[in-house]
Parts: C-alpha cells; sequence; structure tokens
C-alpha cells in the first residue's frame, strides 16, 4: 500500500502544487463497462479522466446508496452516498460529461413516471372527488355527500403514497429539497454542471441539512408554507458539482463551512493542452452499448432495507494499517493540518464508502441479481479504493492553494 505522501504536499515547506504533477484519476479501479466510458468521454472532449471519472463516483453512489452498506464492525457502518466536486474554471465544454453519463439514470426516471402515471392520474380524480362531496355537504349538510366522500377516501389510501420520483435535480431551494426528499422516503440526489448549490448554503439552518444528510441523521424541518414540522429519518443524499474556487472559498468562510467542504471529495482537473489526441481508439466508439445497460441494471436492483457489506479479515488487516497511517499524518505541520484537518478526518470512512461501491460494481458485471453480489468485500478491493487515497489529498490540497492565493489577491 502507498504511504501517505506527507512531503510533496506540505504547506509549512511552502511547496507549491503548481511545480507538482498531480496524480491522475485511478480509471482503473472500475469495471470496463464503467471505465470504458470513462475513457472515451475524456478523449472525446479532450481532457483527462477527472470529470468522467468524479461524475461516475457520483453515478455509482446514485445507484446503490439506498442498497448497500459497508459494515466494518458493530456499531461502525459506512452509507454509500458521497458528496463529490469538481474545480471547473477551465472546462467550458463539461456540460457535455453529465448529459452523456446521466442518460440511462434520466431515462430510467422517465420510465418510472409513465409507469406511475396512471395512479396519479386515479389518485388526483379521487381527490378532486372528494373534494367537491366535502364541499357540497358543507353547504346542504346532506350525508349521502359525507358518506361518498368516505368511501373515496377509503378508496385513495392506497394511493395516498405515491409521488412522481425524483432522483436526481440540478438545482435546488433547501426548502424544495427537504419536500422533495420527504416524498422520496429521505432519497435524493443532486447532480449539477455549475456551483450554484453552493449559493444556497450561506444559511446555517440549510447547511445542517446537507451535514446531516451526508451521515443520514435524521432532519426536521418547519416547512414554510404548511408550518408543520417534517421528520426525514435516514435521509440518504449524494452530489456532484462542477463547481469555482470562488464559491469553495465564499463556503470557507461561513459558520459549518469547512464542516461541510470536508463531506466533499474534490477534484482539480489539469488542462490537457498539448497531450490530447485526435483520435478515439475504434474499440471505445460504442461503449455507451454496454454502459447504459449495466447502469440501468444497478437502478433496478431494489431491497427494503440495506444489504450489509462485511470486510474480509485481510481487508480488515489493510484497513487498521490505513488508520494508522493516516494518523501519523495529523502531527504538527503535516498534510492533515489546517485547511485539511477536519477533512482528514473523514478520508477513511470515503474510502471504505467507494470501496462498498467498487466492491458492488465490480459483480454486478456478472450478477443477474442483487442477491447474486457476495456480501464480503475482498482485500483486494480496500486496496483498488485506497488508490483515491492520494489523489484526493494532492486535488484538495491544490484546491486550498488557490484559495489561499485568492485570499491574498
Amino acid at each position: 500500500m502507498n504511504k501517505l505522501n506527507t512531503e510533496n504536499y506540505n504547506y509549512k515547506n511552502n511547496n507549491s502544487l503548481d511545480t507538482v504533477s498531480l496524480p491522475p484519476f485511478p480509471t482503473g479501479v472500475f469495471p470496463k463497462p464503467i471505465q470504458d466510458m470513462i475513457i472515451y468521454q475524456a478523449e472525446a472532449n479532450q481532457t483527462n479522466h477527472d470529470i468522467p471519472g468524479m461524475l461516475t463516483l457520483a453515478i455509482c453512489s446514485i445507484c446503490l446508496k439506498t442498497n448497500f452498506e459497508v459494515k466494518v464492525k458493530e456499531g461502525w457502518k459506512e452509507p454509500l452516498n458521497l458528496y463529490t466536486a469538481i474545480q471547473s474554471e477551465s472546462f467550458p465544454r463539461r456540460s457535455s460529461f453529465f448529459s452523456d453519463m446521466l442518460e440511462p439514470i434520466a431515462d430510467y426516471e422517465k420510465e418510472w413516471i409513465d409507469k406511475i402515471r396512471p395512479l396519479i392520474k386515479e389518485r388526483d380524480m379521487l381527490e378532486s372527488k372528494i373534494s367537491f362531496y366535502n364541499n357540497q355537504y358543507a353547504k346542504n349538510g346532506n350525508l349521502e355527500h359525507l358518506k361518498k366522500a368516505k368511501r373515496l377516501d377509503e378508496q385513495i389510501r392506497d394511493l395516498s403514497g405515491i409521488h412522481p420520483p425524483v432522483l436526481m435535480v440540478d438545482s435546488v431551494t433547501p426548502e424544495a429539497l427537504v419536500h422533495i426528499m420527504y416524498k422520496n422516503n429521505g432519497q435524493l440526489s443532486i447532480i449539477s454542471d455549475n456551483g450554484d448549490l453552493f449559493d444556497f448554503l450561506k444559511n446555517e439552518k440549510y447547511m445542517r441539512i446537507f451535514l446531516k444528510a451526508y451521515n443520514q441523521d435524521p432532519i426536521y424541518f418547519n416547512h414554510r408554507l404548511s408550518k408543520v414540522q417534517t421528520q426525514i429519518n435516514n435521509p440518504n443524499m449524494s452530489i456532484c458539482l462542477s463547481t469555482l474556487t470562488s464559491k469553495i472559498h465564499d463556503l470557507t468562510t461561513l459558520p459549518f463551512g469547512d464542516r461541510l467542504i470536508s463531506c466533499f471529495l474534490i477534484s482539480y482537473p489539469e488542462e490537457k493542452l498539448a497531450k490530447r489526441q485526435c483520435w478515439i481508439p475504434e474499440d471505445l466508439l460504442n461503449c455507451s452499448e454496454c454502459y447504459y445497460p449495466f447502469i440501468q441494471k444497478l437502478l433496478n436492483w431494489q431491497t427494503e432495507k440495506p444489504i450489509q457489506l462485511e470486510m474480509a479479515k485481510d481487508a480488515i488487516e489493510l484497513l487498521y494499517q490505513l488508520m494508522n497511517e493516516v494518523e501519523k499524518v495529523f502531527f504538527e505541520g503535516s498534510v492533515f493540518q489546517k485547511e485539511l484537518k477536519s477533512w482528514g478526518g473523514k478520508i477513511v470512512s470515503q474510502l471504505l464508502r467507494i470501496a462498498g461501491l467498487l466492491h458492488v460494481t465490480s459483480h454486478a458485471v456478472t450478477a443477474k441479481l442483487i442477491k447474486d453480489v457476495p456480501i464480503t468485500i475482498s482485500k483486494d478491493t480496500l486496496a483498488a479504493a485506497i488508490r483515491f487515497k492520494d489523489y484526493f489529498i494532492a486535488h484538495k490540497q491544490k484546491v486550498y492553494d488557490e484559495i489561499n492565493k485568492y485570499q491574498t489577491e
């Protein structure tokens, strides 16, 4: 296992990351349907693998976050939801990544809505009739109208919990966010090729919603219109944003801002000028034919409660080795001091979440049903997840390096 690099990425030694080549996105850890799509999107849009790779992490999280969780030991479980952000000043074509790679999710959501539309129409019709008979009873006191309303109310009971599903949104106010999550059993993903979401987080009360959703802590919220306290148990949210360094900087200046940013895995893609290829390998041209059904398979896997993934014995040993190494770099002057200190306390749990995603997606290549996925995460899978360690340390520190420059200008 690679040691944590505390030498190249150390502010105290004033080693600017401008002169350090950032680690590349570890595309090779993903199964072939996903790996090929990352490579294709990068080559087609003349960039590195960072943007499609980070989007892939979010997509896997959207598909699997409600169905699996990693149980390390009694009392320590990690859900599979992730908060990711891509620093994107230099990539004006980033929207094409989002539309192409999110297509199977958007189509799945549309098909789901089409299936339940007749039920929603029936419920709306019954609600209209109930309202009519209740109004008639209020006007003339005719008990027949009241009886009809009650009979219809019994018919509508099984339809009352049906709402158009919302798997993902690209922009939402915090109040609308809570309303959508409540109707979706606490589930939602925010995927956007701009960082406007950060602008909504300037209110501490709203920031707490995102902090609670990351850890799946209950959310209690008084709706502005109904004035009724809304309770969302086990909220589960994934986020992937393309944003600007200035927006990250603005968030870090707010109360709880550093806490929220510490929940994010951040990528700082480097420009690919003078390194671009002018052609796409022929074997990748039809990669969507494998990628699309693969993502839809993951979406179709549903469980009533999350399946607990366990760690193999040698994977546990590797995990403890990782934890010991992370702990050593909290000493004064090390990489996990100052800006990265809060995030350093979350890196192990974030790598475990990635390990869970890699485990399920790798087995999903051959597994037909969700029950066919083994529940034991191997040492090799955890080692693959740990390959993200140095990547995210270097990229996140690069962002803070830019923030420090931003503050001095």
